[in-house]
């Protein structure tokens, strides 16, 4: 259930509602999306939706008005996103199996591999791609790497950067002599961070792979930013996102979920007994 809360006469309607019920508050909501929007404005990078983190398709014609698209992480996601948003559709996976890939490379613009082998598995369609796709534009495929930097602490069970993870592409793995139609990089390792921590990120990344995005059309940074947080570093933010694009010419994806919709709903309840 999706209503304004910040209206008087609006208010006066949460008591009213069935319990348990969950409720959206499209004004914050627009709020969040509006401090979003006004990083992309100022910096030129692209955000798009973590599908996993808020999928509520009856809000997608609403953050379709100022995000640039959706990430998902697999095929239904990927299809959601075709169908109720209709904007940019990235899509990352740690694999693919071959009949969904069949489709994603009909409904999603990027494709990111979590390793070399799943690219060498399927370069050659997303490569003819063009040919399915309305479009008639090839998906622009990106390879994950792992920069190995941890900054979070009492996350290490699904830090993609700890130990032992299989997460994207290290230094010793990466394959410079199978970037032939690689046209992206992707990193991803934050959870509920400020900007320091995605500059200390992006600083391994830099020195491990930096050399690789002079051949590069876009770099995603993955999600985990908590834009919207009220003590989050914004001009921090923005400083990074220049940096990286007036020194390697790239486009900037970042891939917020949770900052999307943080405080913008409330699970509505009620006393039943004491």
């Amino acid at each position: 259930l999706s209503i304004w809360i910040d209206e008087p006469e609006e208010r006066m309607k949460i008591s009213e509602l069935k319990t348990p019920c969950y409720v959206i508050d499209e004004g914050k909501l627009t709020e969040n999306l509006k401090i979003l929007h006004h990083v992309m404005q100022r910096t030129g990078a692209k955000i798009l939706l973590a599908q996993k983190a808020f999928s509520a398709f009856c809000e997608y014609p609403l953050i379709g008005k100022y995000l640039s698209g959706t990430t998902a992480s697999g095929l239904y996601e990927a299809r959601l996103a075709q169908e109720e948003m209709g904007k940019e559709n990235h899509v990352f996976a740690p694999a693919y199996k071959e009949k969904d890939m069949e489709e994603l490379v009909q409904i999603c613009d990027h494709i990111i591999f979590n390793s070399f082998a799943q690219y060498e598995k399927y370069k050659n369609m997303c490569r003819e791609s063009a040919k399915v796709r309305e479009d008639k534009k090839a998906v622009s495929v990106g390879i994950r790497a792992n920069p190995q930097c941890s900054t979070q602490e009492g996350h290490e069970i699904y830090d993609p950067c700890g130990y032992a993870s299989r997460l994207g592409v290290t230094e010793e793995q990466f394959r410079e002599d199978l970037l032939d139609g690689v046209e992206g990089v992707s990193f991803h390792k934050l959870c509920e961070q400020n900007a320091d921590d995605l500059v200390t990120t992006f600083q391994a990344f830099e020195k491990k792979f930096g050399k690789y995005l002079h051949q590069m059309k876009w770099l995603n940074m993955g999600g985990g930013h908590h834009i919207t947080r009220k003590d989050y570093q914004i001009e921090t933010l923005k400083k990074l996102i220049r940096y990286i694009r007036e020194t390697y010419q790239v486009e900037v994806y970042l891939e917020p979920g949770e900052a999307i919709a943080l405080n913008a709903g409330y699970l509505v309840t009620e006393v039943m007994d004491i």
